[in-house]
Parts: structure tokens; sequence; C-alpha cells
């Protein structure tokens, strides 16, 4: 039975979402990403960029953790601004920091776990301006409980009051992220609503092709 990526939150088809708002025109980005991405797989010979359908983003419920397969993709919210989604965090948000702090970039990355079956959920906000990073939250559950990181300045739209509720898993998640991330300019489940095309990295076996 195919699961429609574009269902409601309510019983939401992938886990996590991550979203990098870039204040930028989709072209420079693009460009960077492009170069970067193929200088860190480093096998030109199996990296394809394409335009795509943004609902083939989310095969496989958004979860590839295949480093083959392993996706990538930008969409140009406006003019000015890039939006960057991966399916995976980690070594990607470091891809996107390099990116914006080469390039000088005011940008945001928001992370949030949909999923309430998830094990280990992570709510996360980082913040960068003219390319350096300069805040930093995040409310996390690993094997031993929750942990929130609070570093750096709070920005403008940011409500400091409930980073000191006693409680550590409320003082960031899903709801104050989808707030801060529309803030921002550009709300986090809003990527689940687009349905035109999209900016698609990917690295395939030169067998399987794209």
């Amino acid at each position: 039975m195919h699961t429609d990526p574009m269902s409601s939150l309510d019983n939401p088809p992938i886990d996590q979402i991550c979203l990098g708002l870039a204040k930028a025109p989709i072209a420079g980005v693009r460009e960077a990403f492009a170069s970067r991405i193929t200088s860190v797989i480093n096998a030109p010979a199996t990296f394809h960029e394409k335009e795509i359908l943004w609902v083939k983003f989310f095969e496989n419920r958004g979860r590839l953790y295949d480093v083959l397969r392993l996706q990538v993709a930008l969409i140009a919210a406006t003019p000015t601004t890039t939006i960057y989604v991966c399916n995976l965090a980690d070594g990607w948000l470091s891809l996107y920091n390099n990116v914006v702090s080469e390039k000088k970039l005011d940008a945001f990355f928001f992370r949030a776990t949909i999923n309430g079956a998830v094990l280990y959920p992570v709510y996360e906000m980082l913040a960068w301006k003219h390319g350096n990073q300069n805040r930093h939250l995040r409310c996390l559950k690993d094997d031993v409980g929750w942990n929130f990181i609070n570093s750096g300045e709070p920005v403008a739209f940011e409500n400091p009051s409930v980073y000191q509720r006693r409680s550590i898993k409320n003082r960031l998640n899903a709801d104050i992220i989808f707030d801060y991330s529309e803030a921002a300019g550009y709300r986090i489940t809003d990527v689940l609503k687009f349905t035109g095309f999209c900016y698609h990295f990917k690295r395939s076996t030169p067998a399987t092709g794209d």
C-alpha cells in the first residue's frame, strides 16, 4: 500500500524533518551545495543532480540510511531565500554549516521529530549571522534521559521563559520549533505541503543509475 507523504501530521509518514533556511537565492546556494556534496562523496561519476517531484524525496518514509541513496533537496521559497531539507541530520547538518559559513549567510536550521513513537526524539534550532553561528538550542532524549542545550543569545522571536520549565522535555518541543521556524521565515511543517519540483542531489551506483 502506498503511503502519501503529504498526509496529516497526526499520522506522519516520516519520523523527522530537518530544514535549513538560508537567506540567499537558490542559484548560488545550489552551486555551493553541488560542489560540497561532490567533494564529500568524492566520486563524481556516481553523483547525480536533477530536478524531481518533491513527493519522491520522502520515499521509504524519508529514512534513507544507505549512503549511496542519501538525499538532499533545495527549494526556492522566495527569490532571496533557499530552503534546504535533508533526510538525515548529523553529517548533512555539518555540510549545511560549511556552506553557510563559507558564503557568510544569515541562516537557520530546524530539526523536529514528528512521530511520537520514535525512541530518541530531538528538537533543535541553530542560527547564523553573516556565516557565524550565534545560537544553538537543542532538547534531545538519549539512553539516560533528556538533555538541553541553550547556547548564545536568544533571537527576537524566541520565548526564553519556556527554557526555565522544570521538565526538560517541555523546554523545547515540536510546537515551539514549528512556531520559531515560521517566525524565521518558513514553517518547518510547510515542507510537507510543498507539491512542486525541488533540486535533488543523490549518489547512486552506475549500475542502478538515478
